[in-house]
């Protein structure tokens, strides 16, 4: 998979509680596109996933943010938590509800937890992606 160059229509589970929003600081010369997984790093700044480990991977981005060229903690990133479909990066199957997903890039998961960051609980894979439930409760 490639990571998202631009926003992506993430979708939501249907039937889940009232949303978890969350606001971050992000980090320096990061990008994040509305859609997209993202996370903090080990000095607490949002950024994209990508293929690494120590992204602590809260949810899908609720809006563009570009801090080209600002410092880390110029501007915020608004997210949520819940559970989302993301691309199937290997071949998770249904016998993988409730294992580990691992964040692959900013729009993909697999299960294989090698340099990879945890993105979640595995809830459903269906034929378009898999069904990730993400955000505090799951950390």
């Amino acid at each position: 998979m490639a990571a998202a160059t631009a926003a992506i229509d993430t979708k939501k589970w249907a039937e889940q509680p009232v949303p978890m929003i969350v606001e971050f600081p992000m980090k320096a010369n990061a990008i994040i596109y509305a859609g997209t997984m993202f996370g903090t790093d080990a000095t607490g700044y949002a950024v994209p996933v990508t293929a690494a480990a120590g992204i602590v991977i809260w949810g899908r981005a609720l809006e563009d943010k570009d801090n080209t060229g600002g410092a880390s903690g110029a501007i915020r990133i608004k997210g949520e938590c819940g559970i989302f479909r993301w691309q199937n990066a290997e071949s998770i199957t249904i016998a993988s509800r409730g294992l580990a997903a691992y964040g692959f890039d900013n729009q993909s998961v697999k299960t294989t937890a090698t340099g990879l960051s945890k993105a979640g609980l595995i809830f459903d894979v269906d034929s378009v992606g898999v069904w990730v439930l993400q955000g505090l409760p799951v950390l």
